[in-house]
């Protein structure tokens, strides 16, 4: 059974902007997308997860905030060259097993490091990874370009819908019964900091603004 309430520690703070996200997006919004599980961020491990989410069956959404799907492993826009993460070490010339029961999986090529023998290299750059993972995902599964904005609970169950609102900074929304955050810690942290601080400096104001009509009202009186 999918479990996963839990994950929505990491996005509580998010929801303090949701009523500025929802004013943002009033007028302009798509229908809103149903599904069991939405996975937030399209690294590596965001599409491993959706990878086993499409072969057990499940309705899921992958929403990825940027342009692409990959996180850290990509290839130059421009150029094509591999940027990282541009050595692993699966054996017999590491203990890296998992990567290299992934590639051999995926069917995809390595080679030696020309200067160092004992690093191995992924033909057509890490980017060949996400790129294939991504090609087997089912058509309209990934969402590109969708900036998570804030999250709504919609309670637990009964005969309401339940489950999570996940809202893009855009104004599309998304709901599910199960939340995985996938991007890496210190990006879902940045974003948490980004809007305690903004909540911070919203309460800053208020205190202004009652002190200075306190100080007129006494004024006056």
């Amino acid at each position: 059974m999918l479990k996963g309430w839990h994950q929505l520690l990491y996005l509580a703070p998010l929801a303090l902007a949701s009523a500025a996200a929802h004013r943002a997006g009033a007028g302009a919004m798509a229908a809103v997308q149903e599904v069991e599980v939405a996975v937030v961020g399209g690294g590596l491990a965001g599409l491993l997860v959706a990878e086993h989410l499409a072969a057990a069956g499940r309705s899921f959404a992958l929403l990825e905030a940027s342009g692409r799907l990959g996180g850290r492993l990509r290839n130059s826009d421009r150029h094509g060259i591999d940027m990282g993460a541009a050595w692993c070490w699966p054996p017999p010339r590491g203990g890296q097993t998992g990567i290299r029961d992934l590639l051999a999986r995926l069917e995809i090529a390595t080679f030696p490091q020309p200067d160092d023998p004992g690093s191995t290299r992924i033909a057509g750059g890490a980017a060949a990874i996400p790129a294939t993972l991504g090609a087997a995902l089912p058509a309209g599964s990934v969402e590109l370009n969708w900036a998570l904005a804030a999250v709504e609970d919609l309670g637990g169950g009964g005969e309401g819908r339940g489950g999570v609102l996940l809202r893009s900074s855009s104004g599309a929304e998304v709901t599910a019964k199960v939340v995985v955050v996938a991007a890496p810690p210190a990006v879902v942290a940045a974003r948490c900091v980004l809007v305690l601080l903004l909540v911070l400096m919203l309460l800053l104001l208020v205190l202004l603004v009652v002190l200075l009509l306190t100080v007129c009202s006494a004024r006056t009186g």
